[in-house]
């Protein structure tokens, strides 16, 4: 069976693929004997699942930008006209 330290690293690595069969028994085996890697592993989800929702509402907030404003934004960088102008 694998230690705690072990079954933390391959929930953090997991990552969105998910994992083999084998080893998501495993998991599930020790995180029904361990209190602790059970509560790591609720918070790893409520982390992920705050996160995603977080970047949904700021892609949702972006497109609520102005054309206009965009623009205004592009045109004020400072970009490598300059450099174009002198050649």
């Amino acid at each position: 069976m694998r230690s705690c330290e072990e079954i933390s690293k391959l929930t953090l690595s997991q990552g969105n693929e998910s994992l083999a069969l084998a080893l998501r028994f495993e998991r599930f085996f020790h995180l029904m004997m361990c209190g602790n890697c059970r509560l790591a592993f609720q918070q790893f989800k409520l982390m992920k699942t705050t996160t995603l929702t977080r970047t949904q509402q700021q892609i949702e907030n972006a497109s609520e930008v102005p054309d206009q404003l965009i623009e205004k934004w592009l045109n004020a960088l400072p970009l490598d006209k300059e450099k174009n102008d002198h050649n």
